[in-house]
């Protein structure tokens, strides 16, 4: 962590234990996302303004945990999937940054900045991370990133650092788990060293603070 953080890269938290949010009550929640920001701010010597849910799991059943980062300090959160699926996601969500007071009166300033997708007729595409990147050619990763650039707003990409590496332990997972966890790993690495190399990118805290 202290590397990254004295190569100049943001540091942001993911909480502690890894749970999803609307499986917590609140005070768990705060507990653990305390705890996390606490320790990693302990570890880098500054201060942890960025939080993302485990899942994407703030949703309709969970805006509460809105107003708990605000209270805790965060300046953003980027939880709020605008993609609906069994998992995750809110329908509807804006698909650009917003207040994430529109969702929690309590949520205060928290800027609520939500992972890339394109607007198609019926439904919101997802692109820049996790399965959809790795599921996806790179010219259609390339083509929808322009796209959201073309509305004047950055793309946001996201990725876990399992997800360059091939020869990774594999978890015992069902089917259709199996395949959102490892589809497409082996092409995923030389994917995301295009999309470095062909776009000018930044941290959260740099490009839309």
């Amino acid at each position: 962590m202290r590397r990254i953080a004295n190569a100049g890269h943001e540091i942001a938290s993911h909480g502690y234990g890894h749970q999803l949010v609307y499986k917590q009550t609140p005070e768990v929640f705060r507990q653990d996302v305390y705890r996390s920001k606490c320790m990693l701010e302990d570890l880098i010597g500054k201060p942890v303004i960025g939080y993302r849910a485990p899942s994407w799991s703030i949703t309709e059943d969970s805006f509460w945990a809105l107003g708990i980062l605000n209270e805790l300090g965060f300046r953003y959160d980027s939880s709020i999937f605008p993609f609906k699926n069994f998992l995750y996601g809110v329908k509807g969500a804006p698909r650009f940054p917003f207040r994430a007071s529109q969702y929690c009166k309590d949520a205060g300033d928290l800027l609520e900045i939500p992972p890339s997708t394109v607007k198609m007729p019926l439904l919101n595409i997802p692109f820049s991370g996790g399965f959809y990147f790795r599921a996806l050619p790179y010219p259609f990763i390339n083509a929808f990133a322009k796209q959201v650039n073309r509305e004047k707003h950055p793309t946001v990409f996201y990725l876990h650092p399992r997800e360059i590496d091939p020869k990774q332990p594999r978890l015992n997972l069902s089917k259709r788990d199996a395949l959102i966890h490892y589809y497409g790993i082996r092409g995923c690495k030389s994917k995301m060293t295009k999309v470095i190399r062909k776009f000018n990118c930044g941290a959260i805290r740099d490009v839309l603070l």
